[in-house]
């Protein structure tokens, strides 16, 4: 039997610094001398290498000396440990860690550097303030001081041509007096040298990363890239938030792309007006828009210090507007959804077709000014040869050309002003559209669900009010309807309302934007991905198809929101088991993107990533192993081993390893992406239940049935609040606990559950779609375990006739599935039909997945223990043997599954009348439960 356990998500969610206490994988240790230093103590370490206090035995003086790792031994780690060293020459300030020297010795690398003696690192410092509730203005005050420090080192730093381009507060230290000391150089570019970065490569730390050097955008990043980043840390300091967040890299980049994080104020009411709106100018993301230098960002915190105007302007009311929306998006009760999301679209065809009328209004304008420019051009070329032709109205003419060249001068503003008015129509048209985009991407179905049920509470008891009912007849009245009320599925009714009322009128306004395309590209995927996080995946597949179609057309096959939309296509078409098609159009992501933006962009990982997940759901595991393998290991170089990107990597890698039988190796991925997720994300996030359910998967599959239940237990509560009965969520956690139960042997509420979650299956994915295929032969195994034989022949024949179809006969469900159905065969005495399946089984997983696989075992056992039942004791002995030798090593003696083998065994030697050895293992023929 196949609980689908493993729900294998791609998470295009990046960073990467160790903790401290992390253990160096090299022999450096206290006491040793390096050239001149000898080692005290270690201060910590990161990406690159570890950082030590040392005493330069020549000079008699502690440093910091930083020491780059084996593992970075290679062209591109010297180079960055090099021009750490280059650039922290060039460097001489008060707010700037000094460099006093670079070398190496015995093959370890060495800078040796200025030693801040008792300071700490802005991010611990940080640390310990977001516990603070509260802030009063004095610590404000401190923030733009020390932000105005960092910022003139910065401004040394950029005055000798040294761009940091790795801003963020691990990299700023904090002296015992408070000041800054900016370190960590590594990645800085030194203006007067050439760049070794390959085309597509991602220099510094995501979550501060400005917009271009997000793009990849190679040529011309300047000065103002490091402006954007440490605007990024005042807002973290102002708000003890990260401006930019999310669960995927992915989501992280088109934020800092795309979206305006709320204005400080709206996160902490206490922080100023004047530093919230520093914070802004530095991180807009036009560079043009941003503060011209560092001098200028620290003047502007300056004035702020000293209660003079600033000299950065706060958002006009449109953009404010815009902003708003996207940080407040609908929530409210079904009805009021309905309306608010058919107003908002109708108002948006209105507003659409409105800004088109406008903008073909000002196109005509700027035509007869541009018409009007060349008659008035051509009457002052006139007026000019007239001039010389009549030298005795020379004075005369001379007027008459100065006020000819007025008139041009001023047709040429008007049409200057005409063309500023176009774009600035052009502007909020997108505006508008974001608005949009808001609106129809945060409806919320169990808030809605919840505002449902509330609803008809309250209308029932009004209508009892008005019948003339007592008070405690309503009483009464009102808690027999909650308890008819409790099992009711509110979220699924707000889903319905909200496929029929809200997205289906959606897409109908949405046909009036034939001749704005890229606009109607845009609504279009955003209603698809909306209706496709809500479960509604047959309803998705047209408004994304039709989104794609557009963008290949108007964008090519290579612009980044083709690419989107093809991924976006593709996982849904993974959600709908249609998995050739969804290879090939994930396939053609990731090979557009290693082309055209190399292997190691963030972009390229996710999209590796996806395939690589999806390879393993269609059991091509070498080539999924390559990708998942190869992605990892990419992004626990560059990122943090707690980062989103890095958890998906961890858990579609370990899930593969659970297929391979691989359990011991699976177990410590899956434990550290749940309780990395549990902390950073919340019990209740998707990535978290997704988790929970992989681990307990995993423990079940080793029996460890007491510690998986209430795993699945959680998960599934979760998901039926949340996302309703009928979401495909809640139906994998409906099918995952009943096959826990199954194995407990409670058996009546494993039925349930089955029978539960394989309608839901039939009624919203289709009869022959994967999962509902597992759901049938999960039901199908249960009523065998039950006795009733004849109910579960058709499921499994079904099941397997079905698989066989779509994926082949050596694909891993297949194999399930041959199992399975020989099992039910051999308990119903036909004997001669389940030989062939087992032998078939067998063949499959030895060639799949080698002979100490589980299943492999299993359905070894499984053959000799039906070749006994026909008394073909000499045959049966040897496959119960290899059996028990693989299970002992894979499982232990301990464990359920070897204790039965061994019972087995024991058996078949004792009617072999090998009594000497049977007695060993018939003592084991009734196992404690």
């Amino acid at each position: 039997m196949q609980a689908d356990h493993d729900r294998v998500v791609s998470l295009f969610r990046d960073r990467g610094d160790l903790s401290d206490s992390d253990a160096g994988p090299w022999d450096v240790s206290e006491g040793r001398v390096i050239g001149d230093f000898r080692l005290v103590r270690r201060l910590g370490r990161g990406g690159m290498g570890e950082v030590w206090e040392a005493r330069q035995l020549s000079l008699d003086r502690s440093v910091a000396l930083k020491l780059l790792l084996p593992e970075r031994l290679n062209t591109r780690g010297l180079d960055y440990f090099s021009r750490e060293a280059r650039a922290g020459g060039k460097l001489a300030h008060p707010g700037i860690v000094s460099v006093y020297g670079t070398g190496e010795e015995d093959g370890l690398h060495w800078i040796a550097m200025e030693l801040v003696e008792g300071g700490c690192d802005l991010r611990r410092t940080l640390e310990s303030f977001r516990g603070n509730e509260e802030t009063d203005e004095e610590f404000y005050r401190q923030v733009a001081e020390f932000m105005a420090e960092v910022a003139d080192a910065v401004q040394a730093a950029h005055d000798v041509g040294v761009i940091h381009r790795d801003l963020k507060p691990a990299n700023v230290l904090v002296t015992p007096d408070e000041h800054p000391k900016l370190t960590d150089f590594g990645l800085a570019r030194l203006v007067d040298e050439n760049s070794i970065s390959m085309a597509g490569d991602i220099i510094g730390t995501y979550y501060y990363m400005s917009p271009e050097q997000v793009a990849a955008r190679r040529a011309g990043l300047d000065h103002r890239t490091d402006i954007f980043s440490l605007g990024v840390v005042l807002y973290e300091m102002l708000t003890l938030t990260r401006p930019f967040d999310g669960d995927t890299t992915e989501q992280v980049a088109h934020k800092i792309l795309w979206v305006d994080p709320p204005s400080p104020k709206d996160l902490r009411s206490r922080v100023p007006q004047d530093l919230a709106v520093i914070c802004g100018k530095a991180m807009e993301k036009d560079r043009n828009r941003r503060y011209s230098s560092m001098a200028e960002f620290a003047a502007d915190l300056r004035r702020y210090l000293a209660q003079e105007p600033i000299l950065a302007r706060p958002s006009g009311a449109l953009v404010r507007m815009a902003k708003w929306a996207r940080r407040n998006p609908t929530r409210s009760v079904a009805a009021a959804i309905v309306a608010v999301a058919l107003v908002a679209i109708t108002a948006l065809a209105w507003q659409l077709s409105l800004q088109k009328n406008l903008l073909q209004i000002e196109r005509d304008n700027l035509d007869n000014s541009n018409r009007a420019l060349g008659r008035q051009s051509a009457e002052a070329e006139r007026q000019a040869k007239l001039a010389t032709q009549r030298a005795e109205e020379l004075a005369f003419t001379n007027v008459k050309l100065r006020e000819q060249r007025a008139k041009a001068e001023e047709a040429r503003a008007e049409a200057a002003s005409e063309r500023d008015q176009a774009q600035l129509r052009a502007e909020e048209l997108q505006q508008v559209s974001d608005f949009q985009v808001a609106q129809l991407a945060g409806v919320d179905p169990e808030v809605m669900g919840l505002a449902l049920r509330r609803t008809v509470l309250e209308w029932v008891g009004a209508a009892g009010a008005r019948a003339g009912s007592d008070a405690e007849a309503s009483g009464d009245e009102s808690i027999e309807l909650e308890r008819l009320l409790a099992g009711a599925d509110f979220t699924g009714i707000a889903l319905d309302v909200l496929g029929e009322q809200v997205f289906g009128g959606a897409l109908e306004a949405l046909e009036d934007f034939e001749n704005q395309p890229l606009v109607q590209a845009r609504l279009l995927q955003v209603v698809g991905d909306a209706m496709e996080a809500l479960g509604l995946l047959d309803r998705a597949l047209q408004p994304q198809e039709q989104a794609l179609a557009i963008r290949r057309q108007e964008l090519g096959d290579e612009d980044h929101d083709t690419l989107i939309s093809i991924t976006q296509l593709g996982l849904l078409r993974q959600g709908l088991g249609d998995y050739a098609e969804a290879e090939a159009l994930l396939r053609e992501v990731m090979e557009t993107r290693r082309r055209t933006l190399g292997e190691e962009h963030i972009y390229t990982l996710s999209s590796m990533n996806n395939l690589g997940a999806l390879l393993h759901v269609r059991g091509k595991l070498p080539e999924a192993e390559l990708l998942l393998q190869g992605v990892l290991e990419v992004r626990r170089r560059l990122l943090e081993d707690g980062h989103p990107s890095t958890l998906s990597s961890i858990n579609n890698l370990a899930g593969l390893l659970k297929t391979r039988g691989e359990f011991a190796e699976a177990e410590p991925l899956y434990r550290e992406a749940l309780r990395v997720r549990r902390q950073t994300l919340g019990d209740e996030d998707p990535n978290t239940l997704t988790s929970i359910g992989n681990l307990a998967g995993l423990l079940q599959v080793r029996g460890q049935l007491s510690d998986a239940e209430p795993l699945l237990r959680e998960a599934l509560g979760v998901y039926r609040r949340t996302r309703g009965d009928k979401h495909p969520d809640t139906l994998r956690s409906m099918n995952n606990l009943g096959s826990l139960l199954q194995a407990r042997g409670e058996l009546d509420e494993a039925e349930s559950l089955f029978r539960e979650a394989l309608a839901g299956r039939r009624r919203t994915l289709g009869s022959e779609h994967p999962s509902t295929l597992n759901s049938i032969g999960n039901l199908g195994t249960l009523l065998q375990a039950r006795g009733r034989l004849d109910d579960a022949e058709p499921l499994l024949r079904e099941t397997l006739a079905q698989r066989r179809r779509a994926l082949g006969d050596t694909h891993y469900n297949t194999l399930i599935s041959i199992n399975n159905l020989a099992a039910l065969l051999e308990a119903k005495g036909e004997f001669a039909e389940a030989e062939p399946l087992y032998r078939e089984g067998i063949l499959g997983f030895r060639r799949a997945f080698g002979d100490g696989h589980t299943n492999t075992l299993t359905l070894t056992f499984n053959l000799g223990v039906l070749l006994k039942a026909s008394g073909r004791l000499s045959e049966a002995e040897p496959l119960m043997r290899e059996a028990l030798a693989g299970f002992r090593d894979k499982l232990g003696d301990a464990h359920q599954t070897t204790v039965t083998v061994i019972a087995s065994l024991g058996t078949v030697l004792f009617e072999m009348d090998k009594l000497d050895e049977a007695e060993t293992y018939v003592r084991y023929r009734n196992p404690k439960p």
